[in-house]
């Protein structure tokens, strides 16, 4: 951004753009979409607009579908970063774009469209904290971010790490065994319940079989 169009937000205010919020992105923001920013170094405005879509889409997949929370360490198995530059030099509107990794195999998805000075239609809004979960989207900084080691590295799901990921319920809260009320006594087999004994079907009467104890003439 040149310095005249450098967006100026007050403490309390985000910038946000029109691309971001046709693509998902409202406030206050989840969970997901902070530990992304948190683990890749972002600022919003450091993403383009079609990998917003993609953040959508997957969250979408996880819990509408899966019935999960989403988890960045999933997100990580499935999509990779490109950066973006220009002259060899990263890029601070757009920086990077997130793909799809070779051989992973995902629910098919449109996520490459023409979005066009994109950058220009931003807006400020109120920040939005969630009381003791997170606070809010970052103050805005006017800059590229700094390349770090979760751009390149895969963080490596552990078997017990994916069931951890796929057993967590959408609504964050924890899952617990039914008490046993007869705890520390022993269990006596149970015996299966008798069956229903069949009671022996009435002969029906000639006039109900269809036939007639009376002679036609």
């Amino acid at each position: 951004m040149r310095d005249s169009d450098v967006p100026k937000p007050d403490a309390d205010e985000r910038v946000m753009t029109k691309a971001w919020v046709e693509r998902g992105l409202s406030l206050p923001c989840s969970e997901f979409f902070l530990s992304i920013l948190n683990t890749y170094g972002l600022q919003p405005h450091n993403i383009f607009p079609n990998s917003y879509l993609l953040l959508s889409n997957f969250a979408t997949l996880c819990e509408g579908h899966l019935g999960i929370r989403p988890d960045v360490r999933l997100w990580q198995f499935f999509f990779r970063v490109k950066k973006e530059t220009k002259d060899k030099a990263m890029v601070n509107c757009g920086s990077m774009t997130f793909m799809l990794r070779p051989g992973r195999m995902y629910p098919p998805h449109d996520s490459h469209e023409s979005v066009w000075y994109w950058n220009a239609r931003w807006f400020y809004e109120k920040n939005i904290t969630v009381l003791g979960v997170h606070e809010g989207l970052p103050t805005f900084v006017n800059e590229p971010p700094e390349e770090r080691d979760s751009w390149s590295q895969l963080n490596t799901l552990a078997e017990e790490n994916f069931r951890t990921i796929l057993r967590a319920p959408v609504s964050g809260d924890a899952v617990e065994d039914p008490e046993d009320d007869d705890e520390g006594e022993e269990r006596v087999p149970r015996k299966a319940a008798p069956r229903p004994t069949k009671r022996p079907r009435a002969k029906a009467s000639g006039s109900e079989a269809g036939g007639s104890s009376e002679n036609t003439h």
